[in-house]
């Protein structure tokens, strides 16, 4: 092969359109020159040094799109100044030790299949299609480039920490509760896994680039499209297999979910679904799938009481639309069944509240009804013959046959069951001779000739957990026994799946004291009557209540009930009887009240009230690949905290202050994404400690003020030079009153702090303070807004707008659509219209675009803020106009969550969903309507207030 050279343009990006809706990037911002740098390649697999220059490359395209704040004396650095050579030979060593770990470690090389898999998904689901075709033309559209140093470092990466999380390689486990990073793991076995990776490069002769989908741009004015996030409901939810991907929907995880995702086997990826038209939130109902679309039914909906449904609706995942069912004749349910047949589906069973109320199932239920796509419409079925209500029973499909067993009648458990042929709308009993015992909450499976029943819990003192079956035959209707030998222990909750000779179970909680949970399974062969164990190398975490789909190779295990990280599943190949994991490409937990920052490459969040968590992890989204990095916790500040504040430098993000429980803290640190790496900042001299307080940067320094103490509020401050890791006290004269929940912007030469709660009530105050001098001017009152907390200010470039808030306490406060414009070159202030704005609400997220400011959701009821808002509307401060942003695929309701500008568009994530106390791990990126201006300097928005003040 002839040698050739790529020469990977790392500065002036040009601008690539093509008409209609295959079009692969809308536009792409030209960006200040810089060096261009050449990779030989002499047909060969790069070398670690050819990674390295493609390495700095993408680097450099990455830092071009970063921000440098605008307030920042002096020009941004070269990208040498601020990314060592050392960091690049790091990354570049990195992606290669994954590679080998991914094969040497753990027998799963990566291929280049999965890459171009990976490449494809980048395509299809990127949120940041000019940032993405920045990186392609860096690689010169190589595809063995863009396979090698694009795709397989966030693959590997991705790979790789699921496979060592899962592997308790991380030791998690240890007596000590030490666990130890990825990072350091490879830095221990580094010798033994080598820095050599041999690649093909002609596997990508005459490779051509996946086109985007129009979906995907995410550059569509006025629109929402999700972040990557896995499913929200760990049990209680449905999950199907479509025949390429996995979909967990609905389910139960800290409140009821109307959400789900979408999981593909082949990238290892999940991909949120639209809610748009989705049923309403809801657990234990059933779903199936059709061949084209996956009908969900039935279940248990969030009212407090008589909480069964009796609506649905299909999903369609190549559309990623839903249609809403019609009302069913026969009524709502839920613990019920459902079974496809190839043209109907049938549900049978489940339970309805009783007069007593309060959720509790007391009505058994029986009634089939059939629902056809095809008219849109349900038929009841025959009740003559059918089998006694009950619940937990279990149901196949023979092809012809839908036979009901087991269950549930109240007190009662049974071993009856019945054949129901749609055909003839008929029942027919199933024999009782020689059935297994009577039990409810076993499993079934149809074996293509008899149904295989096994486990479940039994009559008696805490209802026993049965290790035994029986294999029934529809053509005699008889029964014969399942073998005990090699059995698993006894257990219910589990799971089974039919492989296409075997039955495998897996899972479920067994006998003893309080129940053990198990990660153990075995596989059953009904034509030898034979068990065989399934390996626990690898296997997920021991767990119940979960949900299994059989995809023609392996077994997907995905939630359920256990002590351990919730968000978790695990693939069982039954040849090589081994386990993967599935990926946990996801911010590593549900959170609110946390930080968040853009950088102009990636979203960074930190801190705030984290699900499930002993510590303030944080993570990195990155748009332009759809995917999450978790941040490195090595160094980060100690204890989980809200009410925390966070600013851009323009290279690292500073975080600092807040409160865990009643303790308050007046320490910090430096995240620097570049090096991925922590720095604490100084407690010497640092203000008192605080939460709720406001930040701002200065361009050299970060200024403090006010905030929430042991003393309720403070009118103190400080100025934090990162530079000198120094703090200074800020003069107290001529300032503000104490305040807490206050806001703060940056006009470029002056801080602006207002409002907040003070121990006297709300606040209409504020001050201007020039760190250059150290001096405080006041604000003037006259016309200003009236006084407020949880509101939201931004700078616009000229003036300061506050909006939203709160005036009063939640338990009997005013929530505020009012706001105001406040001129520090005249003093005066002018209020914003209410013609069209959104509702009054707190804990909102609001952003500024460079013409428009957008605020979105918040809450504004109850006591505690119960129900979340899912709506929002720009506002334009030359016009006075407020305009409502799009509801279609808008992220749920939420409050206490995130909102950042990402240079074209508004990223929000996280927060406190629709019910009170329920965290959420979602988000979305809306793309305001076209008009706006795209920044052309470099420094995407060149404004940190915007991201930097969005209170809790």
């Amino acid at each position: 092969m002839s040698t050739r050279t790529v020469i990977l343009f790392a500065s002036i990006l040009l601008c690539s359109a093509s008409p209609g809706p295959a079009v692969d990037f809308l536009f792409a911002p030209v960006y200040p020159p810089g060096r261009a740098a050449a990779v030989s390649w002499a047909g060969g697999a790069l070398d670690l040094e050819a990674r390295v220059e493609c390495q700095r490359a993408l680097e450099e395209v990455r830092f071009n799109h970063r921000i440098w704040p605008s307030a920042n004396p002096g020009p941004k650095p070269p990208l040498a100044d601020v990314l060592p050579e050392s960091e690049l030979r790091r990354r570049a060593g990195r992606t290669v030790l994954l590679s080998n770990a991914l094969d040497r470690v753990w027998q799963r090389p990566v291929s280049d299949a999965q890459l171009r898999a990976e490449l494809a998904r980048i395509r299809r689901d990127t949120k940041a299609p000019e940032l993405l075709g920045d990186l392609e033309r860096a690689l010169g559209g190589s595809g063995y480039l863009l396979a090698e140093c694009l795709a397989r470092p966030s693959l590997v990466d991705r790979l790789a920490r699921t496979h060592f999380l899962a592997s308790g390689e991380d030791g998690s486990d240890l007596a000590d509760g030490s666990p130890r990073s990825l990072d350091a793991w490879l830095a221990e076995r580094r010798t033994e896994l080598g820095l050599d990776l041999v690649t093909d490069p002609g596997a990508w002769e005459g490779w051509t680039a996946p086109r985007s989908r129009a979906s995907g741009l995410g550059a569509v004015g006025d629109s929402w499209a999700p972040t990557a996030a896995l499913p929200e409901g760990v049990s209680g939810f449905s999950l199907v297999w479509t025949g390429t991907e996995m979909i967990a929907w609905g389910g139960d995880w800290n409140g009821k979910r109307d959400t789900g995702s979408r999981y593909d086997p082949a990238t290892d990826s999940w991909t949120m679904m639209s809610v748009v038209g989705a049923p309403s939130p809801r657990i234990d109902h059933t779903a199936v799938w059709t061949g084209t679309e996956m009908i969900v039914w039935g279940g248990c909906g969030q009212v407090s009481n008589f909480c069964e449904l009796g609506s649905g609706a299909r999903y369609d995942p190549l559309a990623d639309s839903w249609t809403a069912l019609p009302a069913s004749s026969v009524g709502a349910r839920r613990f019920h069944t459902a079974i496809w047949t190839g043209s109907e589906m049938i549900v049978w069973g489940g339970c309805r509240t009783g007069s007593f109320g309060n959720n509790a199932c007391e009505i058994s239920l029986g009634a089939a009804e059939r629902y056809a796509p095809a008219s849109n419409s349900w038929t009841p079925g025959s009740t003559v013959g059918e089998p006694s209500p009950r619940i937990g029973h279990k149901t196949v499909w023979t092809g012809t046959e839908m036979i009901v067993w087991g269950g549930f009648a109240g007190s009662n458990i049974l071993n009856s069951g019945g054949r129901y042929d749609p055909s003839a709308d008929s029942w027919s009993p199933t024999a009782t001779a020689s059935a297994p015992s009577p039990r409810g909450e076993h499993t079934a499976v149809w074996s293509g000739a008899k149904m295989i029943v096994w486990g479940g819990r039994g009559p008696g003192v805490d209802n026993p957990r049965l290790g035994d079956g029986g294999r029934y035959d529809p053509a005699t209707n008889s029964w014969e026994p399942v073998s005990l030998t090699d059995a698993p222990a006894a257990r219910h909750l589990h799971s089974a799946v039919w492989s296409g000779s075997e039955m495998i179970v897996w899972g479920g909680s067994g006998n003893g004291p309080a129940f053990p949970l198990f990660q153990t399974g075995g596989r059953y062969d009904p034509q030898t009557d034979d068990w065989t164990p399934t390996t626990t190398t690898n296997a997920p975490p021991a767990r119940e209540d979960h949900r299994v789909v059989w995809t023609g190779a392996e077994m997907i295990v995905w939630g359920g009930l256990f002590p351990l990280q919730p968000k978790s599943g695990g693939r069982y190949d039954p040849v090589t009887d081994s386990w993967l994991p599935t990926s946990l490409d996801d911010p590593r937990r549900a959170r609110q009240n946390h930080v968040a920052v853009w950088t102009g490459a990636e979203m960074l969040l930190w801190g705030g009230d984290i699900l499930n968590s002993g510590g303030g992890d944080g993570d990195r989204y990155d748009p332009a690949t759809d995917s999450w990095t978790a941040m490195s916790d090595t160094g980060q500040p100690s204890d989980r905290r809200h009410g925390l504040a966070a600013i851009w430098t323009g290279t690292e993000m500073i975080v600092w202050g807040g409160q865990y429980g009643t303790v308050v803290m007046n320490t910090g640190g430096r995240y620097n994404p570049t090096t991925d790496s922590w720095q604490a900042t100084s407690t010497i001299d640092a203000p008192t400690p605080r939460a709720y307080a406001a930040l701002v940067w200065s361009g050299s320094r970060m200024i403090v003020w006010g905030g929430s103490t042991d003393a309720f509020a403070t009118a103190t401050g400080g100025l934090y030079d990162p530079a000198t890791n120094t703090w200074t006290a800020t003069s107290l004269a001529g300032a503000p009153p104490a305040g807490a929940y206050l806001s703060g912007v940056w006009t470029d030469s002056r801080a602006i702090f207002w409002g907040g709660l003070g121990a006297s009530g709300d606040l209409d105050t504020g001050g201007l303070y020039d760190p250059a001098t150290d001096i405080w001017t006041p604000v003037s009152t006259t016309g200003a807004p009236s006084p407020r907390h949880f509101h939201t200010a931004l700078w616009t470039g000229s003036r300061l707008l506050i909006w939203g808030g709160m005036e009063g306490f939640l338990s009997g406060g005013t929530y505020l659509s009012t706001g105001g414009l406040y001129d520090p070159a005249t003093g005066d202030w002018t209020s914003t219209t209410l013609v069209g704005a959104p509702s009054g609400r707190i804990w909102h997220a609001s952003v500024w675009t460079g013409q428009e400011a957008i605020v979105w959701g918040g809450c504004r009821d109850g006591s505690s803020c119960d129900t979340g808002l899912s709506t929002g509307a720009r506002y334009d401060p030359q016009s006075d106009v407020w305009a409502a942003t799009a509801t279609l695929f808008a992220p749920s309701a939420r409050s206490s969550h995130t909102g950042v500008w990402a240079g074209t568009r508004m990223i929000v994530w996280g927060g406190l969903a629709e019910s009170y106390g329920s965290f959420t791990s979602t988000g979305g990126l809306y793309t305001p309507p076209s008009g706006i201006a795209i920044f052309l300097d470099g420094f995407e928005s060149g404004d940190t207030t915007s991201w930097s003040l969005v209170l809790p």
